[in-house]
């Protein structure tokens, strides 16, 4: 109507303009153009919905679905205030959009009084058994697809160094440190310095803060004992301005490396691991430097070759004992307490879990070169949805998956030079694993906002038919004498459909539900539904 309207002033505007001020005719446009409606109307989110940017209209997320139930909830209003800016008073709009199988994130910080309760006096758990049964009982109504971000002090996380640990730091003969008076580790810095580097390369991507207590073997002049050190992550500055230098020909000949002008670091090679190269960096800088003072930086830049030539670069630090250190921006510090500050993800699928962690054989197995997926583009993140839903399906464990299981995967995307760590939930239908879901929710506006009038629209699926006894034929017999005739024998069955399917919505959760019958002959019937805070009745 308004169409029709704008087009008539337009015509009007073009003949009359001879006879009547413009100003009247704008006057008289924008009231019209104020005018508000009963509107009525479906709509189905598309792409640019979910992943624009906001000023062009969009909400900016990184997939075409919402992360959460929540989200959808606190952002849709927002959609439909840009989209139907003309709608007035009981208007109705039935949207239709996808979210994430997770239902909601709780950021929960564990208090003293939880502790107490708990009866961890010391303020701390001290297992992942004590963490799970905290959030058992602390979280014991939410539903299937919650996350929880839980922090909370708990015991170092324990390591023990490996025959390669003590290769990598020239121990790998006896494999241990030797702590006789003046031998190489025996002071507990030497020795902190040695497995900092140990941790450094084996735990990359620690995040500050992560602490670990760390056992190790040690030789005393009589036997080996059994030793451990607590160490805690810190990012610090460097002290002084690291001063660049690019190792020449020459150096490289000082060392015993002149033939090819670089460091073998191939398995088994003279170079292979960090020690061996900071050894011999620490040689050249002492006879190139010789006027450097304790604390002075150097960032090397040196040749490698691993069956292909590269490049890489050090930095090392002239020390106490006038040789080189390698010098790190991350730093373990000895840390004197036997707890400390974490936050980890735990989901409640089946069960309360911490989510899967895709190793690196995972993904060498899901076809990608390095341990994560691109997240460059929308496209790239679907591709590793659909993989992610390959893995599940080809678990052992998957043949004996219920409808309705839960599992929450951890991976890490890469884009533009940052390596992002992904959450996703997927629930099992009885055929296959699906991370989003689509919904209609009607939504009505009571004239200053948007609010859902709750009812979903929801179309029973071959997995609603098999989890009710029905998956012969995907329908229900409705004819005179058979199992689903009555009224109520349907509604049964599609209650316990709707408990099972969206467990996460209690009372009061409207549904308009969409099912097939034989009458005899194929037909499509609804039902209305609400939820009375214990299964879904009839709602005339």
């Amino acid at each position: 109507m308004k169409k029709i309207i704008y087009s008539l002033l337009a015509l009007f505007l073009v003949f009359t303009t001879s006879c009547e001020p413009l100003e009247d005719v704008y006057e008289e446009l924008d009231a019209t153009s104020s005018e508000v409606i009963k509107g009525d109307t479906d709509y189905t989110l598309i792409s640019e919905d979910y992943t624009n940017e906001e000023d062009e209209g969009g909400f900016n997320l990184s997939n075409e679905f919402f992360e959460t139930l929540e989200q959808s909830e606190q952002l849709l209003p927002v959609l439909l205030e840009k989209k139907y800016p003309m709608f007035g008073k009981g208007s109705i709009v039935r949207l239709t959009f996808k979210a994430s199988q997770l239902y909601k994130k709780i950021d929960y910080t564990v208090t003293a009084e939880d502790y107490l309760n708990f009866g961890a006096t010391d303020n701390s758990f001290a297992s992942e058994e004590e963490v799970l049964n905290f959030i058992g009982v602390n979280f014991a109504t939410e539903k299937k697809g919650t996350v929880v971000d839980l922090t909370f002090k708990g015991a170092l996380e324990s390591y023990e160094l490996t025959n390669d640990d003590y290769d990598s730091v020239g121990n790998g003969r006896f494999n241990n440190f030797d702590i006789r008076p003046g031998a190489n580790e025996e002071t507990l810095e030497s020795r902190r310095v040695k497995i900092q580097t140990i941790l450094l390369a084996n735990f990359p991507d620690a995040e500050n803060g992560t602490a670990f207590k760390v056992d190790y073997k040690a030789f005393n002049g009589s036997g080996v004992e059994d030793l451990s050190m607590n160490l805690i992550l810190s990012i610090i500055d460097f002290p002084t301005t690291p001063q660049d230098y690019e190792l020449t020909n020459d150096d490289y000949d000082s060392v015993g490396n002149g033939r090819f002008n670089n460091f073998d670091i191939r398995p088994g090679r003279a170079e292979e691991t960090l020690e061996a190269r900071r050894a011999k960096i620490e040689t050249i800088l002492l006879a190139n430097f010789p006027t450097a003072v304790q604390g002075d930086i150097f960032n090397v830049s040196y040749k490698t070759f691993n069956g292909s030539a590269g490049e890489d670069n050090m930095y090392v630090i002239l020390d106490a004992t006038g040789g080189y250190s390698i010098f790190d921006t991350e730093v373990y510090n000895i840390y004197a307490d036997s707890t400390v500050d974490q936050t980890t993800r735990y989901t409640l699928g089946n069960v309360w879990e911490r989510p899967y962690v895709l190793t690196s054989d995972d993904y060498r197995e899901l076809g990608q070169r390095f341990d994560n997926f691109s997240g460059s583009t929308i496209e790239d993140r679907h591709e590793a949805q659909r993989l992610l839903e390959v893995f599940l399906a080809n678990q052992d464990e998957n043949t004996y998956a219920a409808v309705g299981d839960c599992k929450t995967l951890q991976y890490d995307t890469f884009s533009s030079g940052t390596i992002t760590t992904q959450n996703i939930s997927f629930v099992f239908d009885g055929t296959s694993w699906s991370s989003s879901r689509e919904l209609t929710v009607q939504y009505g506006f009571d004239g200053s906002v948007w609010e859902p009038d709750n009812t979903i629209l929801y179309t029973l699926t071959g997995a609603d038919y098999v989890l009710v006894g029905n998956g012969r034929f995907n329908n229900f017999d409705i004819r005179e004498g058979s199992d689903e005739e009555t009224v109520e024998a349907r509604r049964a069955k599609i209650s316990t459909i709707l408990l099972n399917n969206f467990e996460t919505l209690g009372e009061g959760q409207k549904f308009v539900v969409s099912y097939n019958v034989w009458m005899p002959g194929d037909g499509v019937l609804e039902m209305s539904l609400i939820h009375d805070g214990t299964e879904y009745v009839l709602n005339e």
